[in-house]
């Protein structure tokens, strides 16, 4: 019995070294294809980043959160209802915790004054409804204490047009009127840095550069930026230059200019100068400027430099396909764009939320029924 029992045990134990032995091999297997994954690139999702995005079906607008290289790895934060073919604009708070977005409520007709404000957590839980009659088109800008919200309200008459920027507190829903305007033809707020409101004034001369002192309420005129409508102002993270794209003739010749400005308004410097149409310069994290130019004379795509220096390709476009620049996840591994069939602003159609992976030019389309777009970077965890 004690040698039948010495048998027993010594199988037991050589089939027990088997097992821990093949649960070892199991193991270092895992962490091969572990380091194996962290180091050969973002292919399975590893390490990139997600995104939030919106998805415009009609009458409602679903909100999703997804990863840039694995566009069917996503959820649904919410769905919005709103009045028929007109959308949500939306923006993430700067420390990332709640989100706000613009919408018409069903059966309102004017997206001007009539526009609702909600917002919700941004995990898509407390979802609530907040303030009523602002302007649509104008996206909700944050403090960069995630405490208030600057608004845009236009009201319009048959002779006269009026627009008002105005602070919401989150927290107690006090509003205060920073400006009203009935002059201007148009007034968009691209940034708030500090105490200061920045944002774009378009007069019959032309298009300014505001700076608003929220705290104290002075307004400083920094500089003129175009004789005609200068767009896709972006201020620098650093808070020290604004960029933007302008037009302007040349012996005869329209040209299109990407222009730094600095804070200060005292340096306005020409970084791209082309008769090839250029779209949305961007400011990336290394600091080195990015923006797209129109496939003409072999140098259209995704192009980055660093001052004025000779632009360097960051991306080609595909075949047919025109690439516009929104933003960089915050490592810049990763540009989010809106991609058009076509070449040029005159034949664009069929457009896309495309994520671009900026070391191997790999493209992916979020996935939406609907037109979808891009809202912000959610911060790396």
């Amino acid at each position: 019995m004690k040698k039948r029992k010495k048998l027993v045990l010594g199988l037991w134990g050589s089939v027990g070294s088997a097992i821990a032995f093949g649960l070892i091999l199991l193991l270092i297997g895992i962490l091969v294809r572990s380091l194996t994954t962290s180091s050969s690139g973002r292919g399975q999702g590893e390490s990139s980043p997600f995104y939030l995005y919106a998805e415009f079906l009609g009458d409602t607008t679903n909100l999703w959160h997804a990863r840039a290289n694995q566009p069917n790895h996503k959820m649904k934060l919410a769905t919005i209802s709103h009045e028929r073919n007109f959308g949500v604009k939306a923006s993430l708070a700067p420390d990332s915790s709640q989100l706000a977005y613009l919408y018409l409520p069903p059966s309102s007709t004017n997206p001007s004054s009539g526009a609702s404000l909600g917002i919700m957590k941004s995990d898509g839980s407390a979802n609530q409804r907040l303030f009523d009659g602002v302007d649509l088109r104008s996206p909700p800008l944050w403090s960069p204490d995630s405490r208030r919200l600057l608004l845009r309200r236009t009201t319009e008459w048959e002779t006269k047009t009026k627009i008002e920027l105005l602070t919401l507190d989150i927290a107690t829903r006090d509003q205060k009127v920073l400006i009203s305007n009935e002059a201007a033809l148009g007034i968009n707020p691209f940034a708030w840095y500090g105490d200061v409101i920045y944002y774009s004034q378009i007069t019959p001369q032309g298009t300014d550069v505001i700076a608003l002192d929220e705290a104290t309420g002075n307004i400083r005129m920094m500089a003129h930026a175009s004789d005609g409508i200068a767009q896709y102002f972006h201020l620098s993270p650093d808070g020290t230059n604004i960029l933007y794209l302008d037009q302007g003739k040349k012996d005869g010749t329209l040209l299109n200019r990407v222009v730094s400005l600095s804070r200060d308004g005292q340096r306005q410097q020409v970084i791209r100068e082309s008769q090839a149409e250029l779209y949305s310069p961007l400011w990336r994290p290394d600091g080195l400027i990015s923006y797209a130019a129109e496939a003409r004379g072999g140098e259209g795509g995704l192009l980055s430099q660093q001052g004025a220096e000779q632009p360097r390709p960051l991306a080609s476009f595909p075949s047919g396909r025109l690439d516009v620049p929104i933003a960089f996840s915050s490592d810049g591994n990763y540009l989010a764009t809106r991609s058009f069939q076509g070449t040029s602003s005159k034949d664009i159609s069929d457009e896309r939320l495309v994520i671009i992976s900026i070391s191997d030019s790999r493209r992916f389309e979020a996935e939406a029924s609907g037109y979808a777009e891009f809202i912000a970077w959610l911060p790396s965890p």
